[in-house]
C-alpha cells in the first residue's frame, strides 16, 4: 500500500491516511511517499511497517548510526537536525491544543544542541534473564 506522509506525531511516527483513516508509520517524515504493510488495526487508526521509500522527503537524511532502526534508541536520525526541532515544537503545540484545549498554546522556543549527535549522557538498557543491552526496534 502507498501512503503520503502528511505530518509527524508523538514518538516520531509519520502520519498519513488510507481511505480517510489515520495511519502511523515509524521512520518516516513529512513529505515521504512510502510503501507500507499494516501491522495493527484499531478502530480510529492503524500502525504500519515501512517497506520502501518511494519518494523521499526533502527533509530526509541518511542516518549516521549503523544501528538506526534496530536498537530503538533514535527515532529521528533520518530527519535533518534543524527540522527535527521544528517538528517537535509542532507536536507539542498540537498536544497543547488537543489535550490541553488551548486555542493559542504558549510560544515555544528551542535551544538546539551544539551537536545533533552524541550529546546524550544516559542510556536505558533492557534486561532479559542474564542478557542486558538495547532492543531491536
Amino acid at each position: 500500500m502507498k501512503v503520503k506522509i502528511e505530518s509527524v506525531a508523538f514518538k516520531g511516527y509519520g502520519v498519513g491516511r488510507l481511505s480517510g483513516k489515520v495511519i502511523f508509520v515509524p521512520y518516516t517524515v513529512t513529505g515521504d511517499e512510502v510503501s507500507v504493510t499494516l501491522v495493527e488495526e484499531r478502530k480510529d487508526f492503524s500502525i504500519a511497517k515501512l517497506k520502501e521509500i518511494i519518494t523521499p522527503s526533502p527533509w530526509r537524511v541518511t542516518p549516521p548510526c549503523p544501528y538506526f532502526g534496530y536498537c530503538g534508541g533514535c527515532q529521528w536520525q533520518h530527519i535533518e537536525p534543524m527540522i527535527q526541532g521544528e517538528l517537535k515544537k509542532e507536536i507539542l503545540k498540537n498536544l497543547f491544543q488537543r489535550l490541553g484545549r488551548l486555542r493559542e498554546p504558549p510560544s515555544l522556543s528551542l535551544i538546539p544542541s551544539l551537536s545533533p549527535y552524541g550529546y546524550r549522557a544516559r542510556i536505558q538498557l533492557k534486561v532479559d534473564g542474564k542478557r542486558m543491552g538495547f532492543f531491536e526496534g
